[in-house]
């Protein structure tokens, strides 16, 4: 009975040490995403950071699926009542998924326009 109660309590410390590593890495994934919407376009570290992203499901390859992430945020920050930072923050990442993806017209402009937020060289 000793053994197994090693056993259980050997696990303990590398579960406290991997959970600790899986929130650094969330953190970790947080911030590059933050960063990639501050990038400038021309940025030669974009499509390594844009890749990562991607990869851990941050970033979707698909414009639907951006598109539908930022509506449901948006929609969910002025639910919430967002402050202005927040929403400045979710106004930046419409701005730039639209630029960087060519999206003509469509609820992401609809959004801006609605807010008041659309720029004369996004109309």
């Amino acid at each position: 009975m000793a053994n197994q109660n090693n056993k259980k309590t050997d696990a303990i410390i590398p579960l406290k040490n991997f959970k600790y590593a899986e929130e650094e890495f969330y953190r970790a994934l947080d911030e590059l995403e933050r960063v990639y919407y501050l990038m400038d376009d021309n940025d030669s570290d974009i499509g390594y950071v844009r890749g990562y992203l991607e990869q851990y499901g941050c970033l979707s390859a698909d414009e639907c699926e951006m598109e539908e992430k930022l509506v449901k945020e948006y929609e969910t920050a002025k639910n919430e009542n967002a402050d202005e930072n927040e929403m400045n923050e979710i106004y930046n990442k419409i701005r730039v998924t639209i630029r960087r993806n060519s999206i003509k017209g469509g609820i992401l402009n609809a959004i801006l326009a609605d807010d008041g937020k659309l720029n004369e060289e996004e109309a």
